[in-house]
C-alpha cells in the first residue's frame, strides 16, 4: 500500500522471493525514491543491490545520494554507495555536494537517514564553503559535520586546518566551526603572497549570516596580522602571542584583537620581517574545489607524516 515498483524488464524467483528489476527500474515509497539501471531485491531478508546510474532520495532529510553501486540492508539499517558516490544535502540553490570513495547512510526504524559517513578522499563544495578530509560524518538530527584526518575547510579568503574540524549548521546556514588540536587559520591578504595567520591548540569560530563574527583561540594563541590605514596603505605587521585570544571581524575583515594572559607582541615595518610566517604555515589553495564538479578532482591533499627521531642507547 505504501510503495510502487516500476521497470521494463526483470524476473521473480517465487521460491526464494527474490526480484530483479531492469531497464528504468524505480522504487517509490512515501518518503523515499530509488532508481537504477538494475535493482536486485531479496524480500525475505530485506536486502537489495543496485547497479549503475543510482539515485536515492530521502524527502524527509532532503538528501540525494548518487553512485554506480549500492547495497541496502534493512535489518542492519544501512545503505552504502560507491563508485563516483555523491551525497547532496539539498538547500535550494546552495546545496552541499559531498564526494568520497564510499558513502554510508544509517537509517532509523522508519527508514529515515540518521547519519551519513564518507570515507577516503572526501571533498565537498558549497558556494560559501569547501573542504577536504579523509573521513567525514554528517548527523541529521543536529546537522553537525565532523571531519577527521587532515581536515581542511575554506570559506571566502580563509583556510582552516586542525586535527579535527566540526561544523555546526542550523537552518541550512553555518553557525559555528570548532578546530580541535593544532588549529591554524590563514587569510589571503594579497594575491596569495601575504597572509594573516592565527594559530592555537583549539579554536572556536562563530558566524552570523555565513560571515565570521569572531574567533576565540583557546591556549597557545599566536597571531600575525597585516595592519593597514584608512587608505589601505600598509602600516606594519603585528605579531602577538598570548594564552588566549579573541579576534573580531567586520565584513570578513579583522576589526579588533584582544589578548588574554602572558601577552607578548610588537608592530614592525614589513622590511623588518622578511619571513612573516608562523611555524607550520602552509597554503593549500590548489586543493580547493572551485565548483561542484571539482569534488571529483584527482589532486588531493595528504600531508606527509612527520618523522620522529629514534633514541638509541649505547
Amino acid at each position: 500500500d505504501q510503495s510502487t515498483i516500476y521497470c521494463e524488464s526483470g524476473w521473480y524467483d517465487t521460491e526464494k522471493d527474490v526480484y530483479q528489476f531492469e531497464k528504468k527500474a524505480k522504487i517509490k515509497t512515501e518518503t523515499q525514491y530509488i532508481k537504477a539501471d538494475l535493482i536486485w531485491y531479496d524480500r525475505q531478508n530485506n536486502k537489495a543491490k543496485a547497479y549503475r546510474n543510482i539515485s536515492i532520495f530521502d524527502s524527509v532529510e532532503n538528501v540525494l545520494v548518487l553512485g554506480r553501486y549500492a547495497e541496502y540492508n534493512q535489518p542492519n539499517g544501512f545503505t552504502f554507495v560507491t563508485d563516483s558516490a555523491v551525497a547532496i544535502l539539498i538547500d535550494g540553490k546552495d546545496s552541499l555536494y559531498i564526494h568520497a570513495d564510499t558513502l554510508w547512510a544509517k537509517m532509523d526504524s522508519s527508514q529515515h537517514v540518521e547519519y551519513i559517513s564518507a570515507h577516503h578522499k572526501v571533498l565537498f563544495y558549497r558556494n560559501d564553503m569547501q573542504g577536504s578530509c579523509d573521513s567525514l560524518v554528517y548527523t541529521a538530527i543536529d546537522s553537525v559535520i565532523s571531519m577527521y584526518r587532515s581536515p581542511l575547510v575554506w570559506f571566502n579568503k580563509n583556510q582552516s586546518l586542525a586535527d579535527t574540524i566540526r561544523l555546526f549548521i542550523k537552518n541550512k546556514t553555518i553557525k559555528e566551526m570548532h578546530l580541535i588540536k593544532n588549529s591554524f587559520i590563514v587569510e589571503d591578504v594579497f594575491n596569495e603572497k601575504k597572509f594573516n595567520q592565527i594559530k592555537g591548540v583549539n579554536m572556536f569560530i562563530y558566524f552570523i549570516d555565513n560571515q565570521i563574527d569572531h574567533v576565540f583561540v583557546d591556549a597557545e594563541a599566536e597571531c600575525i596580522y597585516y595592519v593597514f590605514d584608512e587608505k589601505n596603505a600598509l602600516i606594519g605587521i603585528n605579531s602577538s602571542v598570548s594564552k588566549q585570544m579573541r579576534i573580531n571581524f567586520s565584513e570578513n575583515e579583522v576589526s579588533t584583537i584582544t589578548l588574554y594572559e602572558k601577552v607578548k607582541g610588537d608592530l614592525s615595518p614589513e622590511a623588518d620581517k622578511p619571513n612573516p610566517f608562523l611555524t607550520d604555515f602552509i597554503w593549500l589553495n590548489r586543493y580547493r574545489p572551485k565548483n561542484k564538479y571539482d569534488i571529483f578532482m584527482q589532486d588531493f591533499y595528504k600531508p606527509e607524516l612527520k618523522k620522529q627521531e629514534e633514541n638509541y642507547e649505547d
